[in-house]
């Protein structure tokens, strides 16, 4: 099965302030935030650089490689366009040179975009190449627990009737109201209202689903007082906590190591 390029995280950034998403990409699974901020919640997918040109980049050099650092050290696959307004005619090459260096070990994973005309095509690309990735990934590690019949029951009341994942659905299996889950996706409470399966959101959805599987082993108020309850898995928060400034996968993770018996 093909990993659909409508769901691929597609994360917009900006050297200066907070990211800005294109019209044409919110039809896509895509968010607008600061530097800092990349990495926290759903996976980063194909993160856009904007600068206005290469020498704002450069007066930014630290954050910049600061982030790169941080894409090198997580577990996902990513891919990343450094997009310009415009650079230096006839210096191309020498610019992209120069931003290499800001992105160490990342070449491979390095797309360049000259103008808003040809961002597009771009990030499009990188997230073809993404999404190829991904399905290899997948397949290489698939998510063993998905098939539990335990967990299929539990989870079973998560997804609509086109079969999708609701986020409305998942909402109320967390004890989250519906404005929360739409901040957390970086969605408006109104289009979540409107579509809560939509297509572009099923990917970002799935640390939430994965934290739902403890309900495999644990009543719905058991369950509901452990999202409330310290924990020192996480440093003396509360998955509630931990979940609402954007992290699910965090607790996710820890979901899936006590549904198989390797907590850390």
């Amino acid at each position: 099965m093909s990993y659909p390029i409508e769901t691929v995280p597609i994360c917009f950034t900006d050297s200066t302030k907070q990211g800005t998403i294109p019209v044409w990409a919110k039809k896509y699974n895509a968010r607008g935030v600061a530097y800092a901020k990349v990495m926290e919640g759903q996976r980063p997918g194909v993160v856009i650089v904007h600068a206005k040109n290469p020498g704002e980049l450069q007066k930014h050099a630290q954050q910049t490689r600061r982030l790169a650092g941080k894409l090198i050290q997580g577990k996902s696959p990513f891919q990343v366009v450094v997009h310009f307004d415009k650079g230096t005619k006839g210096q191309e090459v020498t610019e992209m040179a120069g931003v290499f260096k800001l992105f160490p070990r990342l070449a491979p994973r390095l797309n360049f975009s000259w103008s808003r005309q040809n961002l597009k095509d771009r990030v499009l690309e990188a997230a073809a190449k993404y999404a190829a990735e991904e399905e290899e990934r997948q397949k290489e590690f698939p998510d063993a627990l998905a098939q539990a019949k335990e967990v299929i029951a539990a989870t079973r009341q998560l997804r609509s009737s086109s079969g999708r994942l609701s986020a409305t659905a998942i909402a109320s299996a967390l004890g989250l109201k519906d404005a929360q889950m739409a901040a957390l996706l970086g969605r408006s409470r109104q289009a979540l209202a409107k579509t809560p399966d939509a297509p572009a959101i099923q990917q970002a959805l799935i640390p939430f689903e994965r934290i739902v599987r403890l309900c495999a082993v644990l009543k719905k108020p058991n369950f509901l007082a452990w999202l409330q309850r310290k924990n020192p898995h996480l440093d003396e928060l509360s998955p509630l906590e931990v979940i609402t400034s954007g992290r699910p996968e965090v607790v996710a993770d820890l979901v899936e190591a006590m549904l198989t018996g390797t907590p850390s």
